[in-house]
C-alpha cells in the first residue's frame, strides 16, 4: 500500500559547485518539474503532496553524484490511511543517495496530571 501524503523538508549544504555541475543539477531539477531551486552550495525545498512514482527520491538519487557530499538531510513523513505515520532520512555521502527509515513507538496512554489546579487556572481566559 502507498502512503497518503508524503511531506519533504530538506535543507543540505555542501561544497561549492563548479559552473559545469550547478548547470548539471539545474537541468535534472528543472526535468523533475518539482520546482525546486539550488544554489552553488546548498539545496532547500519542502514538497507536500502525493509522490506515488517517489520523484523526489528519484531526484535526490540523481543530484547525489553532482554533489558528492553534503551536510543535512531531506527528511520525509509518509502518512498512511491505516497505520502511523513513518519516516525516511537522506543524506548525501560520497556521491550516493543513503536512506534511513524510522517510526515513532508508541507507549501505553497515561492520565496527564503533571498540573497543579492553579497551573490550569493560569491557562484560562480571565473574563474582563
Amino acid at each position: 500500500m502507498l502512503p497518503e501524503i508524503l511531506e519533504y523538508s530538506c535543507y543540505m549544504s555542501f561544497a561549492p559547485l563548479s559552473n559545469e555541475n550547478l548547470a548539471q543539477a539545474e537541468k535534472l531539477i528543472n526535468a523533475s518539474g518539482l520546482g525546486i531551486d539550488i544554489g552553488a552550495n546548498h539545496l532547500e525545498f519542502d514538497y507536500t503532496g502525493r509522490d506515488t512514482n517517489r520523484k523526489v527520491v528519484r531526484l535526490l538519487d540523481a543530484l547525489a553524484p553532482v554533489i558528492g557530499d553534503a551536510n543535512g538531510e531531506a527528511q520525509c513523513r509518509l502518512d498512511w490511511e491505516d497505520k502511523d505515520a513513518t519516516f525516511e532520512f537522506y543524506r548525501i555521502k560520497n556521491r550516493t543517495l543513503l536512506r534511513q527509515k524510522a517510526r515513532i513507538v508508541r507507549e501505553e496512554a497515561e492520565v496527564v496530571s503533571d498540573f497543579s489546579n492553579a497551573d490550569k487556572q493560569e491557562l484560562l481566559p480571565t473574563s474582563a
